[in-house]
Protein backbone atom coordinates (compact mmCIF):
# COMPACT_ATOMS: atom_id res chain seq x y z
CA UNK A 1 0.00 0.00 0.00
CA UNK A 2 3.04 2.39 1.18
CA UNK A 3 4.86 1.81 -2.18
CA UNK A 4 1.58 2.11 -4.39
CA UNK A 5 1.00 5.85 -3.02
CA UNK A 6 4.65 6.59 -3.34
CA UNK A 7 4.70 5.12 -7.11
CA UNK A 8 1.86 7.16 -7.20
CA UNK A 9 3.97 10.35 -5.85
CA UNK A 10 6.91 10.10 -7.61
CA UNK A 11 5.10 9.82 -11.16
CA UNK A 12 2.86 12.39 -10.24
CA UNK A 13 6.03 14.62 -9.90
CA UNK A 14 7.37 13.61 -13.00
CA UNK A 15 4.59 13.50 -15.58
CA UNK A 16 4.22 17.35 -15.26
CA UNK A 17 7.84 18.30 -16.12
CA UNK A 18 7.82 15.83 -18.77
CA UNK A 19 4.86 16.67 -20.20
CA UNK A 20 6.49 20.67 -20.61
CA UNK A 21 9.76 19.74 -21.67
CA UNK A 22 7.90 17.70 -24.54
CA UNK A 23 5.94 20.76 -25.66
CA UNK A 24 9.22 22.93 -25.14
CA UNK A 25 10.89 20.99 -27.84
CA UNK A 26 8.29 20.93 -30.08
CA UNK A 27 7.81 24.25 -29.62
CA UNK A 28 11.52 24.76 -30.44
CA UNK A 29 11.57 22.55 -33.50
CA UNK A 30 8.51 24.47 -34.68
CA UNK A 31 10.47 27.37 -34.83
CA UNK A 32 13.36 26.34 -36.51
CA UNK A 33 10.98 24.86 -39.04
CA UNK A 34 9.06 27.72 -40.02
CA UNK A 35 12.45 29.55 -40.02
CA UNK A 36 12.96 27.18 -42.70
CA UNK A 37 10.47 26.14 -44.72
CA UNK A 38 7.49 28.77 -44.55
CA UNK A 39 8.75 30.84 -47.46
CA UNK A 40 8.14 27.41 -49.35
CA UNK A 41 4.40 26.35 -47.75
CA UNK A 42 3.02 29.96 -48.20
CA UNK A 43 3.14 29.13 -52.41
CA UNK A 44 0.50 26.83 -51.45
CA UNK A 45 -1.55 29.75 -50.77
CA UNK A 46 -4.00 27.50 -48.62
CA UNK A 47 -4.07 27.93 -44.40
CA UNK A 48 -5.08 24.56 -44.09
CA UNK A 49 -2.06 22.84 -45.84
CA UNK A 50 0.23 24.80 -44.06
CA UNK A 51 -0.87 24.48 -40.41
CA UNK A 52 -1.07 20.49 -41.59
CA UNK A 53 1.85 20.09 -43.07
CA UNK A 54 3.32 21.64 -39.66
CA UNK A 55 1.61 19.43 -37.45
CA UNK A 56 2.57 16.33 -39.58
CA UNK A 57 6.18 17.11 -38.73
CA UNK A 58 5.94 16.73 -35.08
CA UNK A 59 5.95 12.75 -35.01
CA UNK A 60 9.29 12.71 -36.80
CA UNK A 61 10.78 14.56 -34.18
CA UNK A 62 10.07 12.12 -31.33
CA UNK A 63 12.89 10.27 -31.88
CA UNK A 64 15.13 13.01 -29.96
CA UNK A 65 12.09 14.51 -28.18
CA UNK A 66 11.28 11.60 -25.69
CA UNK A 67 14.39 10.65 -24.49
CA UNK A 68 15.51 14.09 -24.05
CA UNK A 69 12.46 14.79 -22.27
CA UNK A 70 12.28 11.32 -20.10
CA UNK A 71 15.97 12.75 -18.70
CA UNK A 72 14.78 16.44 -17.65
CA UNK A 73 12.14 15.65 -16.37
CA UNK A 74 13.96 12.48 -14.30
CA UNK A 75 15.89 14.90 -13.48
CA UNK A 76 13.61 17.29 -12.11
CA UNK A 77 11.32 14.98 -9.91
CA UNK A 78 14.35 12.90 -8.28
CA UNK A 79 16.30 16.91 -7.44
CA UNK A 80 12.95 17.66 -6.06
CA UNK A 81 13.01 14.80 -3.67
CA UNK A 82 16.97 14.82 -2.46
CA UNK A 83 16.76 18.67 -2.27
CA UNK A 84 13.86 18.06 0.60
CA UNK A 85 15.39 14.84 1.83
CA UNK A 86 12.80 12.74 0.68
CA UNK A 87 15.01 10.15 -0.80
CA UNK A 88 17.14 9.80 2.39
CA UNK A 89 13.94 8.83 4.36
CA UNK A 90 12.16 6.43 1.90
CA UNK A 91 16.05 4.45 2.17
CA UNK A 92 15.90 5.10 5.53
CA UNK A 93 12.41 3.32 5.53
CA UNK A 94 14.12 0.06 3.39
CA UNK A 95 13.15 0.78 -0.12
CA UNK A 96 16.10 0.82 -2.38
CA UNK A 97 16.98 3.74 -4.76
CA UNK A 98 16.09 0.92 -7.61
CA UNK A 99 12.94 0.04 -6.14
CA UNK A 100 12.37 4.01 -5.79
CA UNK A 101 12.38 4.43 -9.62
CA UNK A 102 10.64 1.51 -10.57
CA UNK A 103 7.70 3.33 -11.26
CA UNK A 104 10.08 5.47 -13.92
CA UNK A 105 11.74 2.60 -15.31
CA UNK A 106 8.45 1.06 -16.38
CA UNK A 107 6.71 4.91 -17.49
CA UNK A 108 10.16 4.59 -19.79
CA UNK A 109 9.70 1.13 -21.49
CA UNK A 110 6.06 2.64 -22.46
CA UNK A 111 7.45 5.51 -23.97
CA UNK A 112 9.90 3.34 -25.74
CA UNK A 113 7.02 1.38 -27.57
CA UNK A 114 4.84 4.12 -28.12
CA UNK A 115 8.11 5.78 -29.89
CA UNK A 116 8.47 2.46 -32.21
CA UNK A 117 4.37 2.06 -32.82
CA UNK A 118 4.97 5.75 -33.87
CA UNK A 119 8.11 5.52 -35.85
CA UNK A 120 6.36 2.28 -38.11
CA UNK A 121 3.11 3.42 -38.88
CA UNK A 122 2.52 7.60 -37.64
CA UNK A 123 5.57 8.81 -39.04
CA UNK A 124 6.03 7.42 -42.49
CA UNK A 125 2.50 8.13 -43.30
CA UNK A 126 3.22 11.70 -41.92
CA UNK A 127 6.36 12.01 -43.73
CA UNK A 128 5.15 11.02 -46.52
CA UNK A 129 1.96 13.83 -46.41
CA UNK A 130 5.22 16.56 -45.53
CA UNK A 131 6.45 15.24 -48.49
CA UNK A 132 3.91 16.01 -50.89
CA UNK A 133 3.11 19.20 -49.95
CA UNK A 134 6.53 20.37 -49.96
CA UNK A 135 7.55 18.71 -53.40
CA UNK A 136 3.86 20.60 -54.58
CA UNK A 137 4.96 23.97 -53.08
CA UNK A 138 8.25 23.68 -54.61
CA UNK A 139 7.17 22.85 -57.94
CA UNK A 140 4.56 25.98 -57.87
CA UNK A 141 7.55 28.57 -59.18
CA UNK A 142 8.41 26.32 -62.21
CA UNK A 143 7.59 26.89 -65.33
CA UNK A 144 8.74 23.70 -66.80
CA UNK A 145 9.91 20.30 -65.71
CA UNK A 146 11.26 17.30 -67.05
CA UNK A 147 10.37 13.79 -65.16
CA UNK A 148 12.62 10.58 -65.46
CA UNK A 149 12.24 8.21 -63.40
CA UNK A 150 11.42 4.25 -62.31
CA UNK A 151 8.25 2.72 -60.62
CA UNK A 152 7.61 -0.73 -59.33
CA UNK A 153 4.70 -2.67 -59.13
CA UNK A 154 5.11 -5.49 -57.32
CA UNK A 155 8.22 -7.55 -59.49
CA UNK A 156 7.00 -5.21 -62.95
CA UNK A 157 8.75 -1.76 -63.32
CA UNK A 158 8.21 0.78 -65.22
CA UNK A 159 10.20 3.48 -66.79
CA UNK A 160 8.71 6.92 -67.48
CA UNK A 161 10.05 9.79 -69.29
CA UNK A 162 7.50 12.95 -69.01
CA UNK A 163 7.27 16.93 -69.08
CA UNK A 164 5.35 18.78 -66.71
CA UNK A 165 4.21 22.52 -66.38
CA UNK A 166 3.26 24.68 -63.45
CA UNK A 167 0.10 23.45 -63.48
CA UNK A 168 1.03 19.79 -63.74
CA UNK A 169 -0.23 19.24 -66.99
CA UNK A 170 1.53 16.33 -68.57
CA UNK A 171 3.06 16.33 -72.02
CA UNK A 172 5.76 14.25 -74.17
CA UNK A 173 5.19 10.80 -72.25
CA UNK A 174 6.97 8.12 -72.83
CA UNK A 175 6.64 4.21 -70.64
CA UNK A 176 8.89 1.57 -70.51
CA UNK A 177 6.89 -1.72 -69.15
CA UNK A 178 9.01 -4.61 -68.16
CA UNK A 179 7.87 -7.98 -66.71
CA UNK A 180 9.51 -9.88 -63.66
CA UNK A 181 11.96 -11.08 -65.93
CA UNK A 182 13.32 -7.60 -67.02
CA UNK A 183 11.82 -8.16 -70.41
CA UNK A 184 10.19 -5.04 -72.13
CA UNK A 185 6.35 -5.97 -72.37
CA UNK A 186 5.30 -2.35 -73.83
CA UNK A 187 6.05 1.06 -74.92
CA UNK A 188 3.63 3.98 -74.73
CA UNK A 189 3.65 7.15 -76.08
CA UNK A 190 1.33 9.75 -75.46
CA UNK A 191 1.39 13.74 -76.72
CA UNK A 192 -0.01 14.65 -73.34
CA UNK A 193 -1.86 13.03 -70.31
CA UNK A 194 -4.04 13.69 -66.87
CA UNK A 195 -3.57 11.93 -63.62
CA UNK A 196 -5.98 11.41 -60.44
CA UNK A 197 -4.09 9.38 -57.72
CA UNK A 198 -7.65 7.79 -57.25
CA UNK A 199 -8.59 7.03 -61.01
CA UNK A 200 -5.00 6.29 -62.56
CA UNK A 201 -3.88 8.07 -66.06
CA UNK A 202 -5.51 9.18 -69.13
CA UNK A 203 -3.02 9.18 -71.94
CA UNK A 204 -4.45 11.38 -74.89
CA UNK A 205 -3.46 10.59 -78.16
CA UNK A 206 -1.44 8.13 -77.55
CA UNK A 207 0.39 5.16 -79.67
CA UNK A 208 1.44 1.83 -77.81
CA UNK A 209 3.65 -0.76 -78.77
CA UNK A 210 3.17 -4.17 -77.87
CA UNK A 211 6.80 -7.03 -77.71
CA UNK A 212 6.82 -10.33 -77.65
CA UNK A 213 9.47 -12.16 -75.92
CA UNK A 214 12.19 -12.20 -78.53
CA UNK A 215 11.74 -8.67 -77.96
CA UNK A 216 10.29 -8.08 -81.39
CA UNK A 217 7.43 -5.58 -82.02
CA UNK A 218 4.34 -7.54 -82.51
CA UNK A 219 1.65 -4.90 -82.18
CA UNK A 220 1.00 -1.16 -82.72
CA UNK A 221 -2.06 0.41 -81.67
CA UNK A 222 -3.02 4.06 -81.60
CA UNK A 223 -5.62 5.51 -79.63
CA UNK A 224 -7.10 9.00 -78.75
CA UNK A 225 -8.17 8.39 -74.96
CA UNK A 226 -6.26 5.49 -73.56
CA UNK A 227 -7.57 4.69 -69.75
CA UNK A 228 -5.15 3.00 -66.98
CA UNK A 229 -6.51 2.84 -63.56
CA UNK A 230 -4.24 0.40 -62.41
CA UNK A 231 -1.33 3.15 -63.23
CA UNK A 232 -0.76 5.52 -59.79
CA UNK A 233 2.29 6.39 -60.08
CA UNK A 234 2.44 10.29 -59.65
CA UNK A 235 5.51 11.89 -61.16
CA UNK A 236 5.96 15.35 -59.13
CA UNK A 237 6.14 12.66 -56.08
CA UNK A 238 8.72 9.48 -57.64
CA UNK A 239 10.47 11.58 -59.22
CA UNK A 240 12.13 13.24 -56.23
CA UNK A 241 11.37 9.83 -54.06
CA UNK A 242 15.19 9.51 -53.09
CA UNK A 243 14.74 12.27 -50.35
CA UNK A 244 11.86 9.44 -48.54
CA UNK A 245 14.68 6.91 -49.13
CA UNK A 246 16.38 7.53 -46.45
CA UNK A 247 13.97 7.28 -43.24
CA UNK A 248 12.04 3.85 -44.74
CA UNK A 249 10.01 2.09 -42.06
CA UNK A 250 10.72 -1.17 -40.90
CA UNK A 251 7.59 -2.70 -43.03
CA UNK A 252 8.94 -0.57 -46.05
CA UNK A 253 12.86 -2.12 -45.24
CA UNK A 254 11.12 -5.40 -45.35
CA UNK A 255 8.95 -5.15 -48.76
CA UNK A 256 11.93 -3.32 -50.79
CA UNK A 257 14.35 -6.82 -49.71
CA UNK A 258 11.73 -9.45 -50.02
CA UNK A 259 10.35 -7.43 -53.40
CA UNK A 260 12.91 -10.24 -55.49
CA UNK A 261 13.84 -6.60 -57.10
CA UNK A 262 18.28 -6.39 -57.16
CA UNK A 263 19.40 -4.64 -54.35
CA UNK A 264 23.28 -3.37 -54.37
CA UNK A 265 24.98 -4.02 -51.05
CA UNK A 266 26.03 -0.79 -50.32
CA UNK A 267 21.79 -0.05 -50.20
CA UNK A 268 21.13 -3.86 -48.78
CA UNK A 269 23.46 -2.11 -46.10
CA UNK A 270 22.15 1.15 -45.25
CA UNK A 271 18.41 -0.33 -45.49
CA UNK A 272 19.47 -3.42 -42.57
CA UNK A 273 21.42 -0.74 -40.31
CA UNK A 274 17.98 1.59 -40.64
CA UNK A 275 15.93 -1.63 -39.66
CA UNK A 276 18.00 -2.19 -36.57
CA UNK A 277 18.51 1.55 -35.52
CA UNK A 278 15.01 1.61 -35.49
CA UNK A 279 15.02 -1.12 -33.47
CA UNK A 280 17.22 0.16 -31.07
CA UNK A 281 15.68 4.12 -30.96
CA UNK A 282 13.15 3.05 -28.49
CA UNK A 283 15.92 2.05 -26.14
CA UNK A 284 17.23 5.81 -25.78
CA UNK A 285 14.23 6.64 -23.32
CA UNK A 286 15.63 3.55 -20.86
CA UNK A 287 18.64 5.34 -21.60
CA UNK A 288 18.01 8.76 -20.58
CA UNK A 289 16.32 7.17 -16.97
CA UNK A 290 19.01 5.23 -15.94
CA UNK A 291 21.40 8.50 -16.55
CA UNK A 292 18.84 10.85 -15.34
CA UNK A 293 18.32 8.96 -12.25
CA UNK A 294 21.94 8.35 -10.48
CA UNK A 295 22.70 12.46 -11.42
CA UNK A 296 19.85 13.38 -9.65
CA UNK A 297 20.53 12.27 -6.44
CA UNK A 298 24.55 11.85 -6.67
CA UNK A 299 25.13 14.89 -4.45
CA UNK A 300 22.34 16.77 -2.59
CA UNK A 301 24.18 19.69 -2.88
CA UNK A 302 24.60 19.63 -6.38
CA UNK A 303 21.75 22.08 -8.40
CA UNK A 304 19.58 20.31 -10.90
CA UNK A 305 20.83 22.47 -13.39
CA UNK A 306 24.16 21.33 -13.01
CA UNK A 307 23.28 17.40 -13.04
CA UNK A 308 20.79 18.38 -15.95
CA UNK A 309 23.45 20.07 -18.17
CA UNK A 310 25.89 17.13 -17.45
CA UNK A 311 23.17 14.23 -18.21
CA UNK A 312 22.56 16.54 -21.76
CA UNK A 313 25.93 16.69 -22.82
CA UNK A 314 25.96 12.33 -22.28
CA UNK A 315 22.96 11.84 -24.37
CA UNK A 316 24.70 14.27 -26.86
CA UNK A 317 27.74 12.54 -26.72
CA UNK A 318 25.48 9.18 -26.86
CA UNK A 319 23.63 10.62 -30.13
CA UNK A 320 26.83 11.48 -31.84
CA UNK A 321 28.85 7.92 -30.78
CA UNK A 322 25.35 6.15 -32.33
CA UNK A 323 25.60 8.40 -35.55
CA UNK A 324 29.08 7.52 -36.19
CA UNK A 325 28.28 3.59 -35.91
CA UNK A 326 25.43 3.77 -38.12
CA UNK A 327 27.12 5.67 -40.61
CA UNK A 328 29.94 2.35 -40.35
CA UNK A 329 26.87 0.27 -40.81
CA UNK A 330 25.39 2.47 -43.79
CA UNK A 331 28.11 2.24 -45.96
CA UNK A 332 29.11 -1.44 -45.55
CA UNK A 333 32.08 -1.69 -43.07
CA UNK A 334 30.31 -3.39 -39.86
CA UNK A 335 27.91 -5.43 -39.32
CA UNK A 336 24.16 -3.77 -39.77
CA UNK A 337 23.29 -5.36 -36.47
CA UNK A 338 26.28 -3.93 -34.59
CA UNK A 339 26.36 -0.64 -35.93
CA UNK A 340 22.90 0.06 -35.15
CA UNK A 341 22.99 -1.44 -31.49
CA UNK A 342 26.81 -1.02 -30.15
CA UNK A 343 26.64 2.66 -29.06
CA UNK A 344 22.68 1.93 -27.30
CA UNK A 345 24.26 -1.07 -25.55
CA UNK A 346 27.77 0.84 -24.46
CA UNK A 347 25.15 3.63 -22.90
CA UNK A 348 22.71 1.19 -20.92
CA UNK A 349 25.30 -0.56 -19.51
CA UNK A 350 26.77 2.93 -18.10
CA UNK A 351 23.52 3.57 -17.38
CA UNK A 352 22.77 0.24 -15.41
CA UNK A 353 26.13 0.00 -13.74
CA UNK A 354 25.58 4.13 -12.68
CA UNK A 355 22.10 3.08 -10.93
CA UNK A 356 23.42 -0.42 -9.60
CA UNK A 357 26.18 1.62 -8.25
CA UNK A 358 24.03 4.31 -6.14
Amino acid sequence: MFFSILSRYIMRSMLLPFVCCICGFIFIFFIANVQDDLSDMLKLDNTKDIIIYYFLLIPDKFTYIAPMSLLLATIYCFSSLNRNHEVIAMRSAGLSLTKLSAPIYLFSVLVGISLYLSSQYLEPYCRLKTFELNTRAESMDRSHEFHIFTAFDGKQKRKWAVSSDEDNNFSAIQILEYDENNNLTREIEALSGEFNSEIGWNFKNVSIAEFSEDHRIKKIEKHDNYLRNDIKDDPIILSNIDELKGTPSIAQIKSELNSGRPVDTKRKAFLETRQYSLIFSPFSCLIGVLLGIPLATSSQRSPGMSAASRAIGIMLVYYIINSAFTNLGRNDILPPMMAAGIGTFIFISFGLFTSLKD
